[in-house]
């Protein structure tokens, strides 16, 4: 994830990677965004996490997210990559910061 000011508009940007398998989808996050926008008491444990990253689930979390964002006034950008089989599903569920 890219993590930069846009000085022109004076906005944060990031640049988000969505992965998806076959029957589901998740947006990667840095953990210290989610502490930042103060959501993660908001994230369930339908998402998952590594030590740096959190993927959020896309039915509910990635547009709390999302949402937090907007509200913070964040450009996001998304780009997608499917895989299958998809190495989140081996990670640890989500436990709030």
């Amino acid at each position: 994830m890219k993590y930069y000011n846009n000085k022109k508009q004076k906005r944060k940007s990031l640049s988000l990677i969505f992965y998806s398998d076959p029957r589901h989808g998740w947006l990667e996050v840095e953990l210290n965004t989610i502490k930042e926008l103060g959501i993660s008491k908001n994230i369930s444990h339908c998402s998952y996490q590594n030590n740096k990253y959190a993927y959020l689930e896309e039915d509910l979390d990635a547009n709390i997210f999302l949402d937090a964002c907007k509200a913070a006034e964040f450009l996001v950008e998304q780009n997608e990559i499917h895989l299958d089989p998809c190495f989140i599903r081996r990670l640890n569920p989500y436990t709030q910061l």
